[in-house]
């Protein structure tokens, strides 16, 4: 058989079977490797947004399909770890100081991308069932509040989230129970519910003309 890119006569096994019996797509395996390669090189800004895009507004799906994989996949996953378990180690501890490095530089340049995804982590581990808060949602919140403290109303350049039904008290890491919150007010209220709080000297002295 032909293909119609590269004009050699290869054997049959060198196309992809699907394509065996249309004339216009008798092309080879390498061939087509060297068309995705092209492909990929050409949209590498493209696919990136878009992965971005599908990792912080499909997590949920994400985390699903990948769960299922994993649960398919348990012996070719245990393999293929007991086959490249000395590579990985090997690997791992030659980038150790580099890794490093580089995540304290990450760390450095995109602070408010590590409040974010250390709110979202914790809400994790203390159970909350709706996760589904995004940096967009973040940027628009303290937007909407003029980058002021919802309880006592002071201008900060960075505010912190806090949640009005607190995670231990069974609230969700969502926009409706989300407020921007300075420093202080954030750490008077800790886990107390607004009821609570309310009754402290801290909240009566400082945030007596709170939104909520």
């Amino acid at each position: 058989m032909i293909c119609q890119w590269c004009k050699q006569d290869k054997d049959e096994t060198e196309f992809h079977w699907k394509f065996k019996n249309i004339e216009r797509l008798k092309v080879c395996k390498d061939c087509r490797k060297i068309q995705s390669k092209r492909y990929r090189d050409r949209s590498k800004e493209k696919r990136y947004a878009y992965n971005k895009w599908y990792r912080e507004n499909r997590t949920d799906k994400l985390r699903a399909t990948q769960k299922r994989y994993r649960e398919s996949h348990k012996e070719e996953m245990a393999k293929y770890w007991k086959e490249h378990v000395d590579n990985f180690f090997i690997y791992r501890n030659n980038r150790k100081d580099k890794a490093k490095i580089e995540t304290a530089k990450w760390h450095k340049d995109h602070p408010e991308k590590c409040r974010y995804y250390t709110k979202l982590h914790n809400a994790r581990v203390k159970g909350a069932k709706i996760t589904d808060f995004t940096m967009e949602q973040w940027d628009e919140l303290i937007i909407e509040y003029n980058y002021r403290c919802t309880y006592c109303g002071k201008y900060y350049l960075h505010l912190e989230q806090d949640h009005i039904q607190p995670l231990t008290k069974g609230g969700d890491h969502t926009k409706s129970n989300i407020v921007p919150a300075c420093k202080p007010c954030n750490s008077s209220k800790k886990d107390k519910s607004l009821t609570q709080w309310r009754k402290t000297a801290y909240y009566k002295t400082n945030c007596s003309n709170s939104k909520i």
